[in-house]
């Protein structure tokens, strides 16, 4: 296969993305109500010390959880994406997603807590993972491949 391209999140880089995913979650969950009832005078705080806690520590016992534990023979692909002749393989998880070359309709990007990638297919399918999963240098040769893909399909 001439154009393959075959990337796996790396261990800091999968980190990176946690912090970037825990942060948009701290702004829009904790931050921005906490905004709001300072300036509208709320007598009681949105959150008390114990949800605040929760909050933080179940992404941040998930991260550490799989560092410590997601490792040899049974580590379980994070984030993986290959871009092959015939199309793109997606796997999160082990849930496998495969959008054909041939099926491809677009490339977007959705906004939430973090910014996300949205690749479409015919046939409602789609493939999602964050914008940050992958190093600047892997996302710029996994959306310039994409971005030729439908470029040459669209002319068909």
């Amino acid at each position: 296969m001439s154009n393959q391209i075959n990337y796996k999140q790396s261990r800091m880089q999968g980190l990176i993305n946690r912090f970037i995913k825990i942060f948009g979650v701290f702004i829009f969950i904790v931050l921005i109500p906490y905004l709001f009832a300072y300036f509208f005078k709320e007598k009681r705080p949105v959150f008390d010390e114990v949800e605040l806690l929760i909050l933080i520590s179940i992404p941040t016992l998930i991260t550490i959880w799989l560092v410590i534990f997601n490792s040899g023979k049974s580590k379980v692909s994070e984030c993986e994406i290959e871009l092959s002749d015939s199309g793109i393989t997606f796997n999160s998880y082990g849930e496998i997603k495969k959008i054909l070359w041939s099926e491809l309709l677009s490339l977007k990007f959705g906004y939430g807590f973090t910014i996300l990638v949205i690749i479409r297919g015919k046939d409602d399918s789609k493939i999602v993972f964050d914008y940050f999963a992958f190093s600047k240098k892997q996302r710029q040769q996994i959306f310039k491949m994409i971005r030729e893909k439908i470029t040459v399909f669209s002319q068909i």
